[in-house]
């Protein structure tokens, strides 16, 4: 196996990390405009992409292997790689974990907005004097549908 397939692997995991990031500012602009349709499709996304990492994951594993460095760690690699291929390795080791720093900032901003339009959310029903824990709340109420066509959002 060669050192190239390697490579060729760190920059495909880029490529999915920035197409990753750019959902990740979709759905934070999802988030501020309260727009569920965009964010939907954004989760979507997101799945269909942690697939991928999963996959890329994989390979890595058998590619690190048949190369003899099944426990080198990436930010290691520039020191175990082939001479002729550490500039590259530490080209794409600094890359991609400044792509994956960026990719976990605008995660927690948008993960801190959904939380608190969830408490506002939970304010809101207190206030109107619906219990969201209490499935009896809603049978009670005026004009509640049916429990068959309610859905319970509880994680």
């Amino acid at each position: 196996m060669e050192y190239q397939e390697y490579l060729n692997l760190l920059s495909n995991l880029l490529q999915e990390i920035e197409r990753l990031t750019e959902i990740a500012r979709n759905k934070q602009e999802a988030v501020q405009g309260h727009d569920l349709d965009q964010l939907n499709d954004c989760i979507k996304q997101e799945q269909a992409i942690s697939l991928r990492l999963r996959g890329l994951d994989q390979k890595r594993e058998k590619i690190l292997a048949a190369l003899g460095f099944s426990q080198i760690t990436l930010r290691e690699m520039p020191n175990h790689c082939p001479k002729e291929y550490q500039g590259e390795t530490r080209t794409f080791a600094e890359r991609i974990s400044r792509a994956y720093q960026v990719l976990q900032s605008i995660q927690s901003a948008s993960r801190s907005m959904m939380e608190h339009d969830l408490r506002l959310i939970q304010k809101e029903l207190e206030s109107r004097g619906i219990d969201p824990e209490m499935d009896e709340n809603y049978q009670h109420m005026p004009g509640a549908q049916p429990p068959e066509m309610r859905t319970d959002f509880r994680a």
